[in-house]
């Protein structure tokens, strides 16, 4: 049998640790289950254990009390309960992470965002008060200094 660490074991040195869950079983009670017994004459084991998969109700609703009367020595490899404890506090820190990921994203995004508003800004003030210094010097170079008094018209001699 395959265990967590890709091992190949045989059954008798399966236990809950190493036990590999296959998947789409974790809803259900995996046991190694084995009814020991053992020759007279040389001690030699004569039994052999093998897991049996439970459903959820049924497993819970006496079937262990059940097997152990008839004489069955049961090692429960994989409990539904506590696979749902630790795999919803599992989605829980996960769904948690990516959130604070997206946000701290969102919250980059967002001051990269800024920063090139910024920049555009700066470049459009920066062409403005350009235009308002070619302005103010051309309009300069323009206007003459006095302009000359036209012949043709009359001085007041009031």
């Amino acid at each position: 049998m395959i265990t967590k660490d890709n091992k190949d074991l045989p059954i008798l040195e399966i236990t809950p640790e190493n036990y590999k869950v296959p998947a789409g079983e974790e809803n259900t009670y995996h046991v190694k289950m084995e009814v020991k017994s053992f020759d007279q004459h040389t001690g030699e084991r004569l039994s052999h254990p093998f897991i049996q998969k439970f459903s959820r109700v049924d497993f819970e609703n006496g079937m262990m009390s059940q097997l152990r009367q008839q004489g069955y020595d049961m090692v429960i490899l994989h409990d539904p309960k506590e696979w749902l404890k630790n795999h919803t506090e599992a989605v829980a820190k996960t769904r948690a992470q990516k959130a604070a990921e997206a946000k701290a994203k969102a919250e980059a995004e967002k001051e990269a965002l800024k920063e090139q508003i910024r920049q555009e800004l700066l470049a459009e003030m920066k062409a403005e008060t350009e235009a308002k210094k070619t302005r103010k010097t051309s309009k300069k170079e323009e206007t003459p200094a006095e302009p000359a008094e036209s012949a043709e018209e009359e001085p007041d001699l009031s």
